[in-house]
């Protein structure tokens, strides 16, 4: 069994990132910029999304940009309900027009998805995480077997429909690593400060 730390260090609420994005380059450099983060909505100890990568400060401001459809080539789908966020219940099922806001389907929705990706933004927070490699393996890889075991729990413990897990859906079906079934994670919130919520690990975790 490898055993690995997913280590908390910054806890920001997404309205306030755009405006911090330079305090924050300035505070961690490029190494501390590499991990996993999670979004959760209206306080919820359950994350709404988990994503891994290289800058997550880039990452974020991507993801932001996304959802307010910023640029024509790369919008999210939004759903119409934010409040199901908190509980993952709008993705128990697959999606239709009359339930998520669907790029190139619903245009602009007379600005109503702009006005609901406000809405979304206000409530999230991102949560912030290093994840612990063993010396043997590289920390660049072994985050990505991380987000892959997290996900499947979620989906596992959930019910949600697959075709939300991974980039775009894209990698629906992909198989995990053997390494995967390896691993036993651990949070460690030590490192944050302020008011924050503790993520559900009997969903995650387990």
């Amino acid at each position: 069994m490898i055993e690995t730390t997913v280590s908390f260090f910054e806890v920001i609420k997404a309205k306030n990132f755009v405006t911090q994005y330079d305090e924050l380059y300035a505070k961690y450099p490029t190494e501390a910029r590499r991990g996993i983060y999670f979004f959760t909505y209206a306080s919820s100890s359950i994350p709404y999304y988990i994503g891994v990568g290289e800058d997550i400060f880039d990452r974020l401001k991507s993801h932001l940009e996304n959802y307010r459809w910023e640029h024509k080539g790369n919008r999210y789908w939004v759903t119409k309900f934010p409040e199901k966020l908190s509980s993952l219940s709008c993705f128990l099922d697959v999606a239709t027009p009359e339930t998520f806001y669907i790029p190139k389907r619903n245009g602009d929705d007379d600005g109503r998805q702009k006005s609901v990706a406000e809405e979304i933004i206000n409530g999230t927070e991102f949560l912030l995480a290093h994840v612990d490699a063993p010396n043997d393996l590289n920390v660049e890889n072994f985050k990505y077997n991380v987000e892959d075991l997290l996900q499947t729990n979620l989906i596992k413990n959930m019910g949600i429909q697959t075709t939300w897990v991974g980039d775009g859906g894209r990698d629906i079906g992909k198989p995990l690593t053997a390494l995967v079934d390896e691993i036993k994670v651990r949070f460690d919130y030590g490192n944050l400060v302020g008011n924050y919520q503790r993520l559900n690990e009997k969903l995650l975790l387990s």
